[in-house]
């Protein structure tokens, strides 16, 4: 369950007492006249009243204790709460409001009700911008996210607040960027870690190994993106990785795609065989071994891979490869049978078009 969710539920469930905000104003020993306070309802968790206080029951008589964490529950469970404006004016009214709801949070971490805890905290956030209230809210929320994934969204909502009310603070770009991580944007997540350290933000050997495991995350995304338009780029990016996972085919493949770009049809060669040694299920990879030997003019070895690619795929364009390498290998019989069936796929393909034209201009029957 997302901490939305959860929280509207909550909410859903709390008993909503009107007050008369003069009098209870008053109650607090304030003057009315300075706290302009309308007509307000506050929330309670139902849990704190019997049955027969449910029935009737007077302000006063409760503990003040239920009114604060009520209060803070709708600060924390919804910011555009109908009464939130009146809730922010009378809890600094409340001799130790701020204790009494810290005190409340720890008794629910003691309980392990660690989404109420969060959600207190949240409300909290409102009314205090407390070092210790944010490394609290955030550690809490770290605590929710690895249990449960939906909370990678509330972190990322949690960090931006305190990055824009606490802008010293280096933490919450630490959590951010593990929440980014988690959700595969590792851009955003490596641009917020280095700016955790550059905030000052401790080094240790935990966070050695995130940033590390950032940075392979995000060279390895970008030397994808750099494949087609700047394959050098690339290699930068991928081949540091190649000896950190030697077990990883798909990056010996991305490599591989980069040297036959770069027309270092060899080293892709090279690194088509690794990466075949590892996985030889990996039909791109069959394909691409096929169009190096190719382009190495190695034809029979070329066929013997796009043959492969072919069975698996039925693609048009390995098709197309094949009858190429067929006819520069000068089996003419197996060219022409594959053009049919190149035809039988997509008789309007381009390619086959041109195939087909080049045979009969160079009388290839």
């Amino acid at each position: 369950m997302s901490f939305n969710t959860f929280a509207k539920e909550k909410l859903s469930q709390l008993l909503f007492l009107e007050i008369d905000g003069d009098g209870f104003v008053k109650s607090l020993g304030k003057d009315p006249k300075e706290v302009n306070i309308n007509e307000v309802y506050i929330p309670i968790d139902p849990k704190h009243l019997s049955q027969d206080v449910k029935s009737g029951y007077k302000l006063e008589s409760l503990p003040i204790n239920y009114l604060v964490e009520g209060m803070f529950f709708a600060l924390g469970g919804d910011k555009d709460f109908k009464f939130n404006k009146e809730y922010k004016k009378l809890i600094p009214l409340i001799e130790d409001a701020i204790p009494c709801v810290k005190k409340i949070v720890a008794d629910k971490v003691k309980e392990e009700n660690m989404v109420e805890a969060f959600m207190l905290l949240k409300g909290l956030t409102e009314i205090s911008d407390e070092t210790e209230v944010y490394e609290n809210l955030l550690l809490i929320c770290e605590s929710l996210r690895e249990r449960n994934k939906a909370y990678n969204e509330t972190q990322l909502e949690i960090c931006d607040k305190c990055k824009a009310n606490r802008s010293d603070l280096a933490l919450p770009y630490l959590y951010s960027a593990i929440a980014y991580n988690d959700m595969g944007q590792y851009d955003k997540a490596y641009v917020d870690i280095n700016e955790y350290l550059a905030k000052g933000g401790e080094r240790n050997e935990i966070v050695e190994v995130l940033y590390n495991e950032i940075k392979d995350s995000a060279d390895y995304e970008e030397g994808k993106e750099d494949l087609i338009e700047e394959p050098e780029d690339a290699l930068k990016r991928l081949l540091p990785l190649a000896d950190k996972f030697q077990d990883n085919a798909i990056l010996r493949y991305y490599i591989a795609t980069a040297y036959r770009r770069l027309g270092n049809f060899e080293k892709a060669v090279y690194y088509l065989n690794e990466c075949l040694s590892i996985d030889d299920s990996i039909v791109e990879a069959v394909n691409e071994m096929g169009i190096n030997y190719a382009s190495l003019g190695i034809y029979d070895e070329a066929v013997k891979y796009l043959r492969k690619a072919f069975e698996s795929t039925r693609d048009i364009e390995v098709c197309t490869n094949l009858i190429v390498c067929y006819l520069n290998a000068g089996k003419i019989e197996e060219a022409k049978q594959h053009l049919d069936i190149a035809k039988a796929i997509n008789k309007d393909d381009e390619i086959v078009k041109e195939i087909e034209t080049f045979m009969k201009n160079n009388n290839i029957k």
